[in-house]
This record gives C-alpha cells, structure tokens and sequence, in this order.
C-alpha cells in the first residue's frame, strides 16, 4: 500500500479558495467522483442532488466534487497536482489527475483539511444501475474507499484529525 506524502501534494490557488468557500459550520463536504472534465453544469446539478439525497449532509450547507483521474500519467511520482475548478459558478470541483487513487485521495483530503482546518468528509457513492455488470464498478469504488480509509488511519492516528469516509448509495 503506497504511504501518503503530504508534502507531494500541490493545491493551486483555485483549489485553496473552493475548498474555504465550501466550509459549512467547520466542515467540509467532499464528494468523490471518477468523471471525466467534459461535464455540463446540469450534469453536476444532477450528481448534487442525487447526492444530497443520499447523504446526510446539510441541505444548507454547499458541497465540493473532488474527481480523479486514476490512469497512468507520464510520471506518477512527481507528485499530487489538485486543481480547482468552478463550473459555471455553481459547482465546485477539485481534481486530481494520479495513477494511485487511494493514495492520492488520501493525501489530498489530509492536505485540504490541514489547510483549511475544516472537519473533512469524503463521500463515496457507488454507481447508478444494479445488476451483475455493475459488480466490477461497484466492487473498485469499495476498494477505492476502504484503502483511502486504511492509509487515512495510518497517517493521522488521531481520529478528530483525520478526514472521515463514507460509503453510500
């Protein structure tokens, strides 16, 4: 399992502010998304409220997407690039673009709440469409979650610092 290395994770101004604007009553809720750039706004819109219907976050309170890209860069240790990006001033998305999902989840969560001293929290959700062709989507957002979660454990020990990750859906 690869060990989060905080110092390998570069936050742009971009993402900085989005992550600070999305503070709610000192938590910060971060949902994580496989999409791909290319999506509209009403995309978005769409994913929010599939969401918040899901999870128990405030209805009052704004969220944040953060998306990976987990294929194979040029060189994948050259670091964690989180790039933020507001779609069409309504959404706000953070991305990564890292071959180690966990491990670059893990270290971007840990880096935004160091940053902006918010109580994170990571949402996974599992894909829309039960049947047995889903089971390998279903089965890699279940590894994705648990490993983020176990090097999540290891590298803040104490509980009230570390980002909490859930699963849902």
């Amino acid at each position: 399992m690869t060990a989060i290395l905080l110092d390998s994770v570069q936050l742009d101004p971009s993402a900085v502010n989005l992550a600070r604007d999305s503070i709610c009553q000192g938590e910060l809720n971060i949902f994580v998304s496989t999409s791909h750039s290319r999506e509209t706004s009403a995309a978005y819109r769409d994913k929010e409220l599939r969401e918040r219907e899901l999870n128990p976050t405030s209805r009052n309170c704004p969220i944040i997407f953060l998306e990976i890209d987990a294929t194979p860069g040029p060189n994948p240790s050259s670091g964690i690039k989180l790039r933020g990006v507001d779609i069409d001033t309504d959404y706000h998305v953070l991305r990564i673009a890292h071959a180690d999902a966990p491990g670059s989840l893990a270290a971007a969560s840990l880096r935004i709440s160091n940053t902006t001293a918010a109580r994170t929290y990571l949402y996974f959700t599992w894909p829309d469409g039960r049947s047995f062709r889903r089971l390998p989507a279903d089965a890699a957002v279940s590894r994705t979650a648990a490993a983020t979660r176990n090097l999540l454990r290891h590298a803040a020990e104490d509980p009230s610092h570390r980002p909490i990750v859930h699963i849902d859906g």
